[in-house]
């Protein structure tokens, strides 16, 4: 006769302390073991990286300051100088 405190098809384990009750895989009781992320893992794809220094900002090309910007979110095609872009970024962040 079963356990009517154990789930049915419950299969005892040596590994079980006894007296307890483990649910095979497929019961609706066993609950699968959440993901551990790995330490290296990416930030969120939402996560923006962070502004460099006012003064690495003022040493980066246009180009870069564009990249950046887009990184951010920003569209700089009606920036006409990197001072614009710059402005826009620190207050942007």
């Amino acid at each position: 006769m079963e356990d009517p405190e154990k789930p049915p098809g419950h299969l005892p384990s040596i590994n079980e302390p006894q007296g307890s009750v483990v649910a095979p895989p497929d019961h609706p009781e066993a609950k699968p073991e959440p993901e551990a992320k790995p330490a290296d893992a990416k930030p969120e794809p939402d996560a923006k990286p962070e502004l460099p220094s006012a003064t690495e900002l003022k040493t980066m090309t246009r180009a870069e300051l564009d990249d950046l910007a887009a990184e951010h979110g920003i569209d700089t095609t009606d920036h006409a100088t990197k001072a614009d872009v710059i402005d826009t970024l620190t207050k942007g962040a």
